[in-house]
């Protein structure tokens, strides 16, 4: 079965001060976007979506095309690559004002402006972020088992969605704060998710700051990475959620919606969210400092010889 997957890339990496998505940081150069195409070609996912900002849409998409093209070519692969602006102004909703903002909008925005390129049931997954192959690959396996009807069909089946959750322990940064959505999943169930925009480890106790209340986590917490999947039936759904949030925003307003919202909305209406386990580490750079720890493992993958060098190389 054809499935997609919706890289998000226009996020502008305040905290790690730079481009985490083309940063070179592999032994060859590579970004950690490099090895999440590299997994996906092999794992056969059939389309590519990468949603990216304004300003990247000159450099980001001949940067890609540089460098898989020709392994694309020479391994036979019909992947489809494509690339989509996440404009501040594709929205659900006559804005009240004009927002004139060039942050983007979050997560579910992101999603749904790729709703007219999508084809097939569909992950999403950050650019900045490393999951390791087989957490893609279980979800690659469930998406096969979603619905298969066009978008466009009359009689659309019910929104299907899935995520894969981590250890805490596996995704912690040891140079400050991160933010995770903290998991309640029953029977393989999602029943709830809730954002901790400020986990952190203090010596051998992990603590959540929120709205000034400081609460202890524990180890065996499980964690979104915003590794999800959807059949394409999630979008009257996700458009809802989204005039729901525009409807309140004001001018100069900070606020993001994030698609963890989508979730929890499908769990509000009795819909069934699965929930995929993984024991992979998830690792990434949200701060300058992790970026000596994350060459050392991608390094040690090489040596292992789970990715070729360079990683596009077929």
């Amino acid at each position: 079965m054809n499935a997609s997957l919706i890289i998000l890339a226009a996020g502008l990496g305040s905290r790690y001060g730079g481009s985490k998505q083309t940063d070179p940081i592999g032994p060859h150069g590579e970004s950690l976007l490099d090895y999440a195409i590299h997994d996906s070609i092999q794992l056969g996912f059939s389309q590519l979506i990468f949603v990216i900002s304004r300003e990247m849409s000159a450099d980001f998409p001949r940067q890609i095309h540089a460098r898989w093209d020709t392994a694309l070519k020479q391994g036979g692969h019909t992947l489809q690559i494509d690339f989509v602006i996440q404009d501040s102004n594709d929205i659900p909703i006559r804005p009240k004002d004009s927002f004139g903002r060039k942050k983007p909008w979050g997560t579910a925005h992101a999603v749904w402006v790729c709703r007219h390129i999508v084809q097939h049931p569909f992950a999403i997954m950050n650019a900045d972020d490393f999951y390791g192959r087989s957490s893609l690959k279980i979800m690659l396996e469930h998406l096969q088992t979603f619905d298969k009807s066009p978008q466009d069909v009359i009689t659309t089946p019910s929104p299907e969605a899935c995520l894969v959750v981590y250890p805490i322990t596996h995704t912690l940064s040891n140079h400050g704060s991160v933010s995770r959505g903290l998991c309640r999943v029953e029977e393989g169930a999602l029943t709830h998710i809730e954002e901790h925009p400020k986990i952190k480890r203090s010596q051998s106790t992990i603590l959540s700051t929120r709205n000034n209340y400081i609460q202890e986590l524990s180890d065996g917490e499980r964690v979104s990475m915003n590794l999800m999947g959807f059949n394409l039936s999630i979008f009257p759904i996700l458009e809802q959620l989204l005039i729901a949030f525009f409807s309140r925003v004001e001018p100069n307003d900070e606020s993001e919606c994030y698609i963890p919202s989508l979730l929890q909305e499908l769990i509000d209406q009795g819909r069934l969210v699965s929930v995929l386990t993984t024991q992979e580490y998830w690792f990434g750079v949200t701060y300058r400092d992790d970026r000596a720890e994350v060459q050392a493992r991608l390094i040690e993958l090489h040596e292992k010889n789970r990715y070729p060098s360079p990683v596009w190389m077929s």
